[in-house]
Order: C-alpha cells, then sequence, then structure tokens
C-alpha cells in the first residue's frame, strides 16, 4: 500500500462505524472505529467477515498477523515498591521465580500508527479495496 492509501484508511477511521477493507496476505480484513466504553474508541478488526474467541487463546496465523499483544504486570504498584525495598538479591530471584507479567491478545488497537506498523511488519502484501 502506498502513503496515500495509508492516509484514506486514517482519515476513514476517525469517523466511528465507517469500514475499510483490505486484502491481506489473501486474507479479508474489516477494520473499523466501535465504542468500547463511554469515553474511549478502538480499531475493531475481523478476518474474512468473522472474529473466533480461539484466536484470543491458540497460537494461530490470525492471531500472530492482526491481533495485538498487550503485556500486563499482576503486581500492583503497592507489591512494586515493597519489592524495591528488598536486597538486589532478592529481587533477582523473585523476578526469576515470579515474572510478574503476562501477555493477552485483544482484536482492539487503541494506536492507529500500532496497528499500521503491525501489520506492515507481520504481512507481506496489503490492499485497500476502494470504496
Amino acid at each position: 500500500m502506498t502513503k496515500a492509501d495509508w492516509d484514506i484508511v486514517k482519515k476513514k477511521l476517525s469517523f466511528l462505524q465507517v469500514p475499510v477493507i483490505m486484502i491481506i496476505d489473501g486474507y479479508k480484513v474489516y477494520v473499523r472505529l466501535v465504542m468500547v466504553s463511554t469515553y474511549k474508541n478502538a480499531i475493531e478488526i475481523y478476518i474474512n467477515d468473522k472474529f473466533k474467541g480461539e484466536w484470543l487463546m491458540n497460537d494461530c496465523e490470525e492471531r500472530r498477523r492482526f491481533l495485538q499483544c498487550k503485556e500486563k504486570s499482576l503486581l500492583t504498584a503497592e507489591d512494586k515498591k515493597r519489592r524495591a525495598k528488598l536486597s538486589k538479591k532478592l529481587q533477582r530471584e523473585l523476578a526469576e521465580m515470579y515474572p510478574g507479567k503476562y501477555k493477552y491478545y485483544s482484536p482492539f488497537w487503541t494506536s492507529f500508527s500500532a496497528m499500521k506498523k503491525h501489520l506492515i511488519a507481520n504481512n507481506k502484501n496489503i490492499e485497500l479495496i476502494p470504496d
């Protein structure tokens, strides 16, 4: 896709519920801006006109190519403060035994540039389907 095509996609995704359809390495990818909560919007992604919950749990092509990987800490801010007061050796041992983070995948992108970067990095051929 050219820079002009990406500009068209970005412009369309600035309005709620306006669909953008792309063909990405043989997959028909449908994206649109949706409201996730009262004051928060995100870009929602569908692959071949559907979204399967199993893509969130199992490692597969769709998950690697199109979904956003997020990392979250199991420790609260208070736990982190307590851990920081321990000796460096004990902190290292605890970090090895209990990493304190987990990864999960989401069909929602809160940043257009992050989505664009991910799609370009994980796919070879991206084509915009005109209206």
